[in-house]
This record gives structure tokens, sequence and C-alpha cells, in this order.
């Protein structure tokens, strides 16, 4: 409506509001919330889980949420609380181990030799 996504239920009454620049259905019965380049996420009853903030959003089967922005990444749970502070440069899930993988580049430095 008005070039805005939204879901409709099998009444035809709005589940999520037509405010989205467009919405994906996961397998797992989850909408994908896009809105001004940010991502997030809706239950498939139409609940918020995740305002749309992040500019990646990876879902994982345990439950867990893989999230970016502005180049660092983090871990929440599938209704949007932290568990892994979003400061990572790279962040990756190992589901064989059920362990996460993160790098943090250190900062440059200048020495001077004297």
């Amino acid at each position: 409506r008005n070039g805005k996504a939204g879901v409709i239920d099998k009444k035809g009454s709005p589940a999520l509001r037509f405010q989205y620049d467009s919405i994906e259905y996961l397998s797992d019965k989850k909408f994908k919330l896009y809105a001004n380049g940010m991502c997030g996420l809706a239950d498939e009853k139409g609940i918020i889980l995740i305002d749309p903030r992040f500019e990646h959003l990876q879902l994982l089967t345990n439950g867990l949420v893989i999230t970016g922005t502005s180049g660092k990444y983090g871990v929440i749970t599938n209704s949007g609380l932290s568990v892994i502070p979003i400061i990572y440069d790279s962040l990756t899930f190992d589901a064989e181990r059920n362990q996460f993988i993160a790098l943090k580049k250190s900062e440059w430095k200048t020495i001077e030799l004297k």
C-alpha cells in the first residue's frame, strides 16, 4: 500500500502495519522487516520482536540472532536482549560446536624510536 509493505491475516486484517520497505517470510514462521536500510524481526502473529535498527540480522538455529551495524557485530536473543555486545569486526557461529567465533581488530598505533 502506497509503496510500503505489510502483512494481513486470513481475515484480511493487518497483522503488520504497512510501513516497511519490504518484508521477507522466514522458514521458522517469522518475518524479517526492512525499513530505511535497517532490518528487524516479527513473529507470525505480527508482534515486533526486534525493531528495524540493524544493518545485518542473521537468525541462528539456537534461537539467537547475529546483528550488525556500522561494521560491528554482536548477538541478541529473538526478543532483542543483548547476549554478546556489538563490538566485534567479524562474528560467526559454529553450530557443530555451539560456539561463536569473534574477531576484534586492534588499533594501529605510532611508536616513535628514540
